[in-house]
């Protein structure tokens, strides 16, 4: 991941990743990434520690009660990922504060009228566009909290470069790479849903470089206007 910002946020979670692989932390239960493209670090953080199987889940589809169980209901080998945390329903708060804190949660089972106890062994981290809009028991029941800085408009242009790169596909001149950027004001998941846009037309036509023309079909496809495209969204 190229690292954004002044690059701390990256750091951080290295850091955490270093001291569980090295045993010289404590086993990892939780983590809050906020900021930009914390779903991206949060995955890749949950691979730096060895899990190739993540459950990953937005936090607005966790309910009711038994919904959690079902997403919980995995073994060792399988880290989870809670992204979008601002978007979880109250009533699914308690449970989340309790399995990231204590690393099991209660719910109560109307059959035997008693509590009964679900362990969650492997990591969860959760993902916030921002702190602030994530419950304060949320935040004080995480282990670690890390935010990553917003990408600079050069910083971006590296991601765009990286992801043709891995495509293997060229670009006309340095004027593709700063617009496909500029176009969405380098907000990281708006610029590369512009890229992948511009990809398939490429590929589509079974050519190996992006042009200038990409770029302005592409936005043109998406509701660009002025520039700077415009996508209808779903709520979450």
């Amino acid at each position: 991941i190229i690292p954004s910002g002044q690059g701390q946020g990256l750091t951080h979670l290295k850091a955490i990743a270093d001291s569980n692989l090295n045993g010289t932390g404590s086993s990892l239960r939780s983590v809050l990434i906020t900021g930009e493209a914390a779903e991206l670090h949060g995955l890749a953080f949950l691979r730096a520690l060895g899990y190739e199987h993540i459950n990953q889940i937005h936090a607005a589809l966790l309910q009711p009660a038994h919904r959690l169980v079902e997403c919980f209901c995995h073994g060792e080998d399988t880290a989870h990922l809670i992204a979008h945390v601002e978007h979880m329903v109250g009533a699914i708060h308690p449970y989340i504060c309790q399995a990231v804190r204590q690393g099991q949660y209660f719910v109560f089972d109307w059959g035997k009228k008693e509590l009964v106890a679900y362990s969650v062994p492997s990591p969860i981290v959760l993902t916030a566009s921002n702190k602030r809009n994530v419950p304060a028991p949320m935040v004080e029941a995480v282990e670690y909290v890390v935010h990553i800085e917003p990408y600079s408009a050069e910083q971006m242009e590296l991601v765009v470069l990286q992801w043709l790169k891995y495509r293997r596909l060229k670009y006309q001149d340095e004027k593709v790479l700063r617009q496909i950027v500029q176009s969405e004001q380098g907000k990281y998941h708006q610029v590369i849903d512009v890229l992948k846009m511009v990809m398939l037309l490429v590929l589509g036509d079974c050519r190996d470089t992006v042009t200038m023309e990409d770029v302005e079909k592409a936005l043109r496809m998406m509701g660009a206007t002025g520039g700077n495209a415009r996508q209808v969204k779903p709520p979450f």
